[in-house]
């Protein structure tokens, strides 16, 4: 997805991200009043954040120091969760 985020840090995209050493940056809240709350599909919490302008990002202290560095239009590469598969049913 693209976003524009503003040449003088005017804009905020309203993403916070956690994530363990070592592991993907994961979405833990998106702000209400943020850039990314008028995207669609809609970035979720649990999604994870995999590029940004192309770039794979490694941790969310990565993914962090990046986003804040970056003005201008910003394009963003997240991975939802896989919705848990159906169970089948019990064999009778």
């Amino acid at each position: 997805m693209a976003v524009h985020k503003g040449y003088n840090g005017d804009l905020r995209l309203g993403l916070e991200l956690g994530g363990e050493a070592g592991e993907p940056a994961k979405v833990l809240s998106i702000a209400p009043d943020g850039l990314l709350s008028r995207v669609r599909p809609p970035v979720q919490p649990g999604d994870e954040l995999l590029a940004i302008n192309y770039v794979r990002v490694h941790s969310h202290e990565d993914a962090t120091a990046k986003l804040v560095a970056s003005t201008g239009k910003l394009f963003l590469s997240f991975l939802s969760p896989a919705a848990p598969a159906d169970k089948p049913a019990d064999a009778a």
